[in-house]
């Protein structure tokens, strides 16, 4: 039997971040607004299943940017 830990279907969440293209910065924002891929914590470590991760990105495709509403009046 191979030697294989759970963890290794995981991406930590710098790991993630880089997958995606974004910083690790935005990946915290997201979890904390409880949008984005999903995560399951290991203690209070985030990690990203990468099949789960790929899906999310999948289901992305074809959707628009969400606009952000100029502050200027």
């Amino acid at each position: 039997m191979p030697d294989t830990t759970f963890l290794e279907d995981f991406w930590e969440a710098d790991q993630a971040a880089a997958y995606v293209g974004r910083k690790p910065r935005t990946l915290k924002s997201w979890r904390d607004n409880r949008v984005g891929p999903p995560v399951t914590y290991v203690g209070n470590k985030p990690y990203y299943r990468k099949e789960s991760l790929k899906k999310w990105l999948l289901s992305l495709e074809g959707k628009p940017p969400r606009s952000h509403k100029s502050k200027a009046a």
